[in-house]
């Protein structure tokens, strides 16, 4: 039986290697980032919105962490003096409507994680109440996909004493939010980073989960709900040893595309690589991509969006460290050309209202995908922010798109960190306000 502080331990160590990729800090970002961890260590989304977004600003503490808190001149107390140390984060957005938008994540406060959920009503965002896990200690969401106002699905992970962490997954509908049961292939860590529902009575997350028996060795996940109840699906081998999903797009509940990374070793040494499978309605299929696992290269995928039967754009991470796309035309995938180099570092999601419109945000900049070529975007920095870093993005047209994601109000990357929204009207993104739980 694992304990929390393994779980967490376990995820903190992966967290810190996603941070390499998902921490951003103005005005130059990249000097102040860490030296990239190992290459078999992907560096950005062993499950993207999962703890990828989790360990956006923020990293899962340890249980040693959790008694008192001490800041330095930062804190509202001075150097040395005890202080509330509260974060929120979204993770994930969706949004079936131009009016409605539904955001999740969490609220880490003195090193306790809770679920965080909000609700756009077309003017205002507003905190819902999200419904506890029995017996769970530490919660949070790093997902969520609406098929309509009054039906959403979010997931994410929680942890037990006694069980250990387990994936978790909540249905809102219209007025309330209530958990769902859901199998787990284990209790070493099993978040869930990303859903999408096809239909109302369909849905699938997927994710990892860790079986390595020590540090993080991750293994496919992927779970389906049919109206009533999760239940999980059998997977096709992916990587040496492993690989994790970080992204799902379903158009229906017979079509699915998930993406991720694969780990591989090789002569040239370990890697990982960008991995791709599909749901046809009975069985999934590895889709092959470009890139090798085993070059002592890293690269992966983060987002995915699918808006026809033959078009899915997904995004992430290149082997260069720089933002990377790809476009499947209904029998294979190429790279596409984007704008910038590592220097701007991957991107965190992707949302494709057509087949000729796409919009992927990569922390503090935009890109979108007129139908020909990716072309650069400006998003606003939040006021007397020290940092910002966009997690998630969902678009209803072209000219209607809303990304969430973080802002730091101090030097601090695990404190007065608070949640921040923009929209997107088809010329500019503006800042929305959000409320902080």
């Amino acid at each position: 039986m694992q304990g929390l502080d393994h779980y967490l331990g376990g995820v903190a160590e992966w967290a810190d290697e996603m941070s390499v990729t998902r921490s951003y800090a103005l005005p130059e970002p990249r000097r102040a980032w860490p030296a990239p961890p190992p290459p078999r260590r992907v560096r950005l989304a062993a499950c993207a919105a999962a703890l990828l977004a989790a360990a956006a600003l923020l990293v899962l503490p340890s249980a040693a962490s959790a008694a008192v808190v001490r800041v330095g001149p930062a804190g509202s107390g001075g150097p040395g003096s005890a202080a509330v140390k509260q974060a929120d984060t979204f993770l994930a957005v969706s949004c079936p409507t131009a009016r409605m938008c539904i955001a999740v994540g969490r609220v880490t406060l003195n090193a306790t994680d809770t679920m965080l959920a909000e609700r756009w009503n077309g003017h205002q965002w507003s905190v819902t109440r999200v419904a506890h896990p029995p017996g769970a200690t530490n919660s949070f969401l790093t997902a969520v996909s609406c098929t309509s106002a009054r039906a959403c699905t979010a997931v994410g992970s929680d942890y037990v004493p006694g069980t250990g962490g387990g994936p978790l997954a909540e249905r809102w509908n219209g007025s309330r939010w209530a958990v769902e049961v859901t199998p787990s292939p284990g209790n070493a860590g099993v978040p869930f980073a990303a859903v999408s529902c096809g239909s109302a009575t369909s849905c699938t997350a997927v994710g990892y989960d860790d079986f390595g028996p020590v540090g993080f060795t991750p293994d496919t996940l992927a779970e389906r709900w049919n109206g009533r109840r999760w239940a999980i699906q059998p997977l096709p081998p992916a990587g040496n040893p492993g690989g994790a999903l970080s992204a799902v797009s379903c158009r229906s509940r017979v079509a699915c595309t998930a993406a991720g990374y694969y780990d591989g070793t090789s002569d040239e040494g370990p890697g990982t690589a960008p991995l791709a499978m599909r749901w046809d309605g009975s069985s999934w299929t590895v889709e092959p991509t470009a890139g090798d696992a085993g070059q002592n290269t890293t690269s992966g995928l983060t987002g995915v969006s699918c808006p026809t039967a033959s078009t899915c754009t997904a995004v992430g991470e290149s082997v260069y460290g720089g933002p990377l796309a790809m476009r499947w035309d209904g029998t294979k995938w190429r790279t596409q050309k984007v704008v910038g180099d590592f220097s701007l570092l991957g991107f965190n999601g992707v949302s494709c209202p057509s087949a000729t419109a796409c919009i992927a945000i990569g922390g503090t900049y935009g890109q979108r995908w007129n139908g020909r070529k990716w072309g650069f975007q400006h998003v606003g920095v939040p006021a007397r922010a020290h940092g910002f870093n966009l997690t998630a993005v969902s678009c209803t047209s072209a000219r209607a798109c809303t990304a969430v994601g973080s802002r730091n109000m101090t030097a601090s990357l695990v404190s007065d960190v608070l949640t921040v929204a923009e929209r997107w009207n088809g010329h500019s993104w503006v800042l929305q306000a959000t409320p902080s739980p």
